[in-house]
């Protein structure tokens, strides 16, 4: 096994900069888009192949902590402190869905992988499970 240090690595590219911290990031299933989480409120999609932002989601009001692609792309789904958990049309950026059934800051939410099932998990340690129709 060879053990890597720092100087094995260089910066590839710095993607873009926001004004707070950045919680998730996510590659669609495609590999071709990144989405990402940050403590500003906002998603943003980029584009793999040329880096450009494509969208940025901004209905949260509170920090983003994660988000999760459904299977085949076309939704995303996030967690947030504003204890909600939302579902986003992956190409426009509207809201499908707010999930709102916690008490607490969402910090986890992720796709069943064979279904419109998302789970969701908080500070209230509770998983909760829910389905798009």
């Amino acid at each position: 096994m060879r053990i890597l240090k720092a100087e094995d690595y260089s910066l590839a590219q710095v993607i873009n900069m926001t004004s707070d911290v950045v919680y998730d990031a996510q590659f669609s299933p495609q590999g071709d888009r990144l989405a990402v989480a940050a403590a500003d409120g906002a998603i943003r999609l980029y584009e793999v192949a040329s880096w450009k932002e494509q969208l940025a989601i901004t209905s949260h009001s509170d920090w983003v902590m994660a988000v999760a692609w459904n299977p085949d792309g076309g939704k995303l789904a996030s967690a947030s402190r504003d204890k909600t958990s939302k579902v986003f049309d992956s190409k426009t950026g509207d809201l499908v869905v707010t999930f709102s059934q916690h008490n607490a800051a969402v910090k986890g939410v992720f796709w069943h992988p064979e279904s419109k099932e998302v789970y969701s998990a908080g500070s209230d340690n509770q998983v909760r499970r829910w389905e798009l129709n």
